[in-house]
């Protein structure tokens, strides 16, 4: 391909070599194609501009970098998933700053339409208390498939260590999660 060729006819998967062997129109293309969406999908956790393109920025450079040292991300297995893979990074990469700010002292804006609390209203250290305590009375089987959520793991992958159906892993997932509010909301409401 010339290097002014467009890109816009490949599919993720065939976009995905092409910007790990370090064409800049490749990675062009990725942003053409994910920036507007995963901006807004940023704006739904920070409920500010600034601070969704902000991080943004940050989830384009770590891209970059982890490109420039010819590491394809781990959690990335399958080309074909970049565009949820994209979205997964986002959403952990605004829950880490959501941790980061709330350290920090700062507002906490992570809006996920849970709690319509106001974010002062909520005793972080003692919701991470009870996150950590809940998770760990969880049966073995919801435990495993939500830590390997957190770790970015797909679901396939999942289903594949795990040696059960995708769909084991979605039930899982959703009854794991379902236990986990439950029993945070009994935490924090006491």
């Amino acid at each position: 391909m010339a290097a002014d060729d467009s890109f816009s006819h490949c599919t993720d998967a065939e976009l995905w070599p092409i910007l790990v062997a370090g064409r800049v129109e490749a990675f062009n293309e990725l942003f053409r194609r994910y920036a507007e969406r995963l901006l807004s999908y940023l704006q739904s956790f920070t409920r500010q501009p600034q601070d969704a393109e902000d991080l943004l920025q940050d989830l384009w450079m770590k891209l970059l970098e982890s490109l420039s040292r010819d590491q394809q991300p781990e959690n990335l297995r399958q080309p074909e998933n970049l565009r949820a893979w994209l979205f997964q990074v986002a959403k952990n990469h605004a829950i880490d700053w959501t941790r980061r700010r709330k350290r920090r002292g700062g507002e906490q804006t992570l809006g996920d339409g849970h709690d319509s609390r106001a974010p002062e209203s909520i005793d972080f250290e003692r919701l991470d208390q009870a996150w950590a305590t809940c998770l760990s009375a969880l049966p073995p089987e919801f435990q495993e498939v939500l830590r390997a959520d957190l770790s970015d793991i797909s679901v396939a992958d999942q289903a594949q260590r795990f040696n059960v159906a995708v769909g084991t892993i979605y039930t899982r997932r959703s009854r794991g999660r379902e236990l986990l509010r439950e029993c945070i909301e009994g935490k924090m409401s006491n």
